[in-house]
């Protein structure tokens, strides 16, 4: 893994930490890197090697178990399998992951966790459907538009 790359930091602290499931306690961001995170964790190599627009290498080793715990509302990243990492020298994000083995195996939805978030951040739901609405009419207006692209 490459120690260099935030989600390979990440990777090597846990190695120190556990071997037996992550715990993802935040929003999307959080959800996102946990998946990199659980994947890494049984690789020796760079996080990049397995994005979906890269060189693509299929996930082949198991990843670690991930709880999540989500703090916000309208990402969707506590109950998928994709993630969306950076390549900060780079200036890139992309999408990661796919596999069954990265759906969080537990997910735990607590409103009361939400209630302390800041009034700008309750008003993600709200753009949450402004953005899918978008991503939806694009499929109309482009033809241009991959699936994938969501």
């Amino acid at each position: 893994m490459n120690e260099s790359e935030p989600e390979g930091r990440a990777a090597t602290e846990v190695g120190l930490i556990s071997q037996l499931f992550i715990v993802a306690l935040g929003g999307g961001s959080c959800m996102d890197a946990s998946k990199a995170i659980a994947t890494m964790y049984t690789y020796d190599g760079d996080c990049w090697d397995y994005v979906h627009g890269g060189s693509g290498k299929p996930i082949t080793n198991k990843p670690l178990p991930i709880v999540a715990i989500t703090t916000t509302a309208g990402t969707g990243s506590e109950v998928d399998p994709y993630g969306v990492i950076t390549h900060e020298e780079k200036n890139e994000k992309i999408g990661f992951g796919g596999i069954d083995e990265l759906f969080p195996g537990l997910t735990i939805v607590d409103p009361e966790l939400m209630i302390t978030v800041p009034p700008i951040r309750a008003l993600m739901p709200c753009s949450t459907v402004v953005r899918l609405t978008t991503v939806c009419v694009r499929f109309y207006i482009t033809r241009f538009c991959e699936i994938g692209g969501l």
